[in-house]
């Protein structure tokens, strides 16, 4: 009898698992039958809303009004016919940098483009307006520009931008920037604009760079602020609009001595001619002197008038030089080729305190550097290579002396005085220049950091009765 009872009881655990087994077989069955309708159903959900985002970029929400706010100088009609958007392409479609870009193309005084879409059909273009801020001078045309070198338009008149010259720019498309070939005086632009917008200055109309070391403004159309290099310009600057608020008359203020150490600037009364030249051939840079006369001399060495004084320019000695039909002959062509090696070597490194040249020999070519060292050069060999060297031991020495670089090493030789170049040395005696001889003789007297404009240099300044010193202890 127990033995039949556990026989039953083993069947009924068997049968027991067999249930179970088939339960989880059935409930694992349902679960993959819901989870594969579950998928159908999301897929198809994604159909669904797939379709719907096509057909809203496709045939739903058309453009059925564009509105412009913010324009002035342009009319709506020109503003949306630039945009490119037509009624009926779709809303959600517009790309707003791509609206923006051909807005700026074809309304340069256009600064910036906002877009707003307004479902279902409703495009809202604000724009904001504005004039160029400087006019990049080139050739005869002038590059207008906003205060970050976005490219407006090119025109025959800076108008009411403040016109910059010297600077070599490339347009570009209309709100892409401009393109500067020379990056030092991207960097003195720069910082001069920066420090102008700074301090707010409405009345400077022009700004001169050509020189980095000797940058100019013009204030007012009444006085030139000649900066020198770009340090203390906040200083400089705010020092100009003290003197300028004191002084009614036309002249030149000469802003480019402020530093820590000294804190003086001088007014020079005169009629400005005009602050550029416009034209760089008119320009002058050179003053060669001949017998009692100086020729003054263009930065292309072009004649333009005779003087009988260097007018504070690079003076150059030594050279035996006529006039025929308004044209300079030079005598020598050797001291001509000299001269322009010279000269090249001074725009490449931006040199602007070389003073006088003394070419009476081209075996003992001398050249004053500020008004503290004289360079002894030797013969036209190897002439930038001691250029160079001459520099470089001038920026070591702060007292009067000679610097010869016609030895293999630099040499320093401390003096009293300046040596007076301009006369020639009491040991020398020169023959009549010739081609042939190649006998050279030079002398230049320098154009003071200032830009060459035509005024005397700031030592003659401060000893004529027409010119007042400021100082910031009597500020």
């Amino acid at each position: 009898m127990d033995t039949n009872q556990n026989e039953r009881d083993v069947r009924r655990r068997r049968e027991e698992q067999r249930r179970l087994a088939q339960r989880r077989q059935a409930n694992k069955k349902n679960k993959n039958k819901k989870l594969r309708n579950l998928i159908l159903v999301l897929m198809i959900g994604v159909l669904i809303v797939g379709g719907l985002i096509v057909s809203a970029f496709t045939f739903l929400f058309p453009v059925d009004t564009i509105e412009i706010i913010g324009n002035k100088k342009y009319t709506a009609e020109t503003i949306i016919t630039a945009c490119g958007v037509q009624n009926g392409d779709n809303l959600l479609r517009v790309d707003p940098q791509e609206v923006e870009d051909h807005i700026r193309k074809q309304c340069p005084y256009i600064l910036d483009v906002t877009i707003q879409r307004k479902l279902p059909g409703h495009l809202i273009i604000t724009v904001k307006e504005g004039g160029p801020t400087l006019a990049f001078r080139v050739g005869k045309s002038f590059v207008l520009t906003t205060a970050t070198y976005e490219y407006i338009e090119t025109v025959d008149s800076p108008g009411n931008a403040m016109a910059v010259y010297g600077v070599t720019v490339k347009p570009g498309d209309s709100g892409k920037s401009i393109v500067f070939e020379n990056q030092n005086q991207k960097a003195s632009i720069d910082q001069l604009v920066k420090e102008i917008t700074g301090l707010s200055i409405k009345d400077i109309t022009k700004i001169d760079c050509t020189d980095p070391k000797a940058l100019r403004v013009l204030y007012k159309d009444l006085h030139v602020w000649k900066l020198g290099d770009a340090s203390n310009l906040n200083y400089k600057l705010r020092f100009g609009l003290e003197v300028s608020g004191k002084e009614s008359e036309s002249g030149t203020i000469d802003l480019s001595w402020l530093t820590s150490d000294k804190k003086d600037a001088y007014f020079k009364t005169e009629v400005l001619g005009d602050f550029m030249g416009e034209d760089l051939h008119l320009r002058p840079k050179y003053a060669i002197a001949v017998r009692d006369e100086y020729y003054i001399l263009s930065t292309t060495f072009a004649y333009l008038e005779t003087a009988d004084n260097a007018k504070g320019l690079m003076t150059i000695y030594g050279v035996n030089a006529s006039l025929q039909d308004n044209q300079l002959i030079w005598e020598s062509t050797a001291k001509q080729e000299v001269m322009t090696t010279i000269t090249d070597w001074l725009s490449q490194t931006s040199m602007t305190y070389v003073k006088k040249i003394d070419l009476r020999s081209l075996y003992d070519i001398r050249i004053q550097y500020k008004d503290l060292h004289v360079w002894y050069l030797g013969d036209s060999e190897n002439l930038v290579d001691k250029l160079t060297a001459a520099v470089n031991c001038s920026s070591t020495q702060e007292q009067y002396g000679i610097v010869n670089v016609s030895g293999e090493t630099p040499k320093f030789t401390e003096s009293e005085e300046l040596e007076d170049i301009s006369q020639p040395r009491p040991e020398e005696e020169y023959e009549e220049e010739s081609d042939e001889e190649e006998s050279y003789e030079t002398e230049e007297d320098g154009s003071n950091s200032e830009d060459d404009y035509d005024s005397d240099d700031v030592t003659d300044e401060t000893e004529e009765e027409s010119d007042d010193s400021y100082s910031e202890e009597e500020e």
